[in-house]
């Protein structure tokens, strides 16, 4: 996993924010205004309980819960869905930042 990096603008822009989760174990990028991560994505992820095996997050934004699922489990993989473009340049930017290239596929 990349080292972490301090919360607040990111290098992806100045329209990008970097924020952490799990005490910095877990990096998102998200637009700074607009549509951003809220709780249920956290509460989401915390519904189940590993093993997660593979999984499909439909409607993936940033890339939060599989985020979440991926550290949460080294033998999960999954793939993530996101129709509009710039979150998934965001999610695909979370993916390589947080290591998980090889075990999530954004599409």
């Amino acid at each position: 996993m990349a080292a972490p990096e301090p919360s607040g603008r990111s290098d992806l822009g100045e329209d990008v924010t970097a924020d952490a989760l799990l005490d910095g174990r877990v990096r998102i990028f998200q637009p700074a205004r607009g549509a951003r991560m809220s709780l249920d994505p956290v509460l989401l992820a915390g519904f189940i309980a590993p093993p997660y095996g593979r999984f499909l997050d439909i409607g993936c934004g940033t890339g939060v819960v599989s985020f979440l699922l991926l550290a949460a489990d080294p033998a999960a993989s999954g793939v993530g869905v996101e129709l509009q473009p710039e979150l998934a340049r965001l999610a695909v930017a979370g993916r390589d930042r947080n290591g998980f290239g090889a075990r999530l596929a954004i599409v």
